[in-house]
């Protein structure tokens, strides 16, 4: 954009243009963009001294807020890893005001009200915001599109979450507890809530029971009903299942199933055309401890070639509060597996993470392990970790890739 951001001998900061006219004057304090490139808009401000302490520029260098923070907008359950178009979203949160404002990077501020919470379900998708409202009131959550123009609002009595589909949203409604799909082009007027269970699968489609659970029927991607609802059993396919279906059909299961009448050892596969396909090979039950291996085992065997080694960067990531609160962190939440106590099991598992630029962890992998369950405990330890501080290139966060041991020692 004909702007350049410069720091000095003295690591002071600021913006200038092609003609070395100062837009914002240099200072002590850390000034970035936005996620740039296109980003119109440049914070100031250290982010490991505390709340509240950065300051909002857009790009002509007119302050726009000070004493804020500001950060990344709340993502939807089901939003496709894939999916960055997040990046273009940031939330400015005022100090001593509890509601906050929603900016695009390019187009400024979205929504025309403030909101205690937001989440994005993603490109092509919608934003669910949540409002606080007067003192007493009940929350209410409004469902925006991606432009800021209000759909509908949601009222208390109805939990909605994005589905990872643009037109469709899951609800929930209590008293009693019945279950729907909203289409978000028809409005909430057009819902019944017609299902005692609705979730979706990883596959993508939907398994849905109107009888208490009794039986289940499968609605596709954009919410059709695919086949009767007639199983006694439906859900997602196990890796077993998914093999003996690829070798068999070419292609993959959308969910696997069973019936009353059915004989021990058969089940049906249901393919993307909703059509049914009989098996006669048991497949073996993969346990929920098995997948999770499994997954990560088929996530190390990946090379994170695209990032960096946080480790090489002008910023490493780190551990908020640094090695000795990591050190008490993983004190507190790593659990030794019993198994391998009763083997005296020693030794370091090591892990792959990637720390996104927003600080969260992903794509979190077991690179050696020690077995008796140790490098499984030491992900879900590492899953349930706060956000790290990103590393930095010139003074811009950035996504990294970091190799940590983690130590298994018995107290003799």
């Amino acid at each position: 954009m004909g702007h350049y951001l410069v720091k000095d001998q003295e690591d002071q900061m600021g913006l200038v243009d092609k003609n070395n006219n100062f837009i914002i004057p240099l200072d002590s304090n850390v000034l970035w963009q936005w996620y740039p490139p296109e980003s119109h808009y440049f914070i100031r401000g250290n982010r490991q001294m505390g709340d509240f302490q950065e300051q909002l520029y857009d790009v002509k260098g007119q302050l726009l807020f000070s004493n804020v923070n500001i950060g990344i907008v709340g993502l939807g359950t089901h939003l496709e890893k894939a999916d960055n178009s997040y990046r273009d979203y940031f939330m400015v949160e005022q100090k001593g005001r509890p509601n906050k404002l929603l900016f695009h990077k390019r187009n400024g501020q979205i929504l025309p009200d403030s909101f205690s919470s937001i989440e994005y379900g993603g490109s092509n998708s919608t934003f669910l915001a949540l409002h606080l409202g007067e003192k007493g009131a009940p929350k209410v959550v409004s469902v925006y599109d991606l432009n800021g123009k209000k759909l509908f609002t949601v009222p208390p009595e109805i939990r909605v979450m994005h589905t990872g589909r643009p037109n469709l949203l899951l609800a929930t409604k209590s008293n009693p507890q019945k279950q729907a799909l909203i289409f978000i082009d028809k409005g909430l007027d057009s819902t019944g809530f017609e299902y005692d269970a609705l979730r979706k699968m990883w596959t993508g489609w939907f398994v849905y029971s109107k009888d208490a659970r009794k039986h289940f029927g499968l609605l596709d991607a954009n919410g059709i009903p695919a086949g009767p609802a007639d199983f006694t059993k439906l859900s997602e396919p196990n890796h077993n299942e998914l093999e003996i279906f690829r070798t068999k059909r070419g292609s993959s299961p959308m969910a696997t199933g069973f019936r009353e009448s059915m004989e021990k050892g058969t089940w049906i596969g249901i393919d993307s055309l909703g059509v049914e396909h009989l098996f006669t090979e048991a497949a073996p039950p993969e346990t929920f401890g098995q997948m999770q291996e499994r997954l990560r085992s088929e996530k190390a065997k990946t090379a994170i070639s695209k990032l960096p080694d946080g480790s090489t960067l002008e910023k490493s990531p780190s551990f908020p509060g640094g090695d000795s609160a990591m050190r008490a962190f993983l004190a507190a939440n790593l659990k030794y597996p019993k198994i391998a106590i009763e083997n005296g099991i020693e030794g370091t598992v090591v892990l792959q993470i990637v720390v996104e630029a927003d600080g969260r962890l992903s794509n979190i992998a077991i690179k050696r392990d020690i077995g008796n369950g140790c490098g499984l405990a030491a992900v879900q330890c590492f899953e349930k970790m706060p956000r790290w501080l990103a590393a930095e290139q010139n003074s811009q966060a950035v996504a990294s890739v970091l190799t940590v041991p983690v130590s298994f020692k018995l107290n003799h």
